[in-house]
């Protein structure tokens, strides 16, 4: 299956990873934990090398 260009780009980008909440979490919440998710992810990019 050949993905389109955009799409393609956006999830090298994105990355692969999905976060998944219940049906019945607020608005609200899912905001939270995506917040926290990013956070996350942004701090463990920056995080240095610990294999020098």
């Amino acid at each position: 299956m050949e993905i389109p260009t955009a799409a393609k780009t956006l999830l090298e980008h994105k990355g692969r990873e999905v976060w998944t909440i219940a049906p019945d979490v607020t608005v609200y919440e899912a905001i939270k934990t995506m917040s926290e998710k990013m956070s996350e992810r942004c701090q463990s990019s920056k995080a240095p090398n610990s294999s020098a």
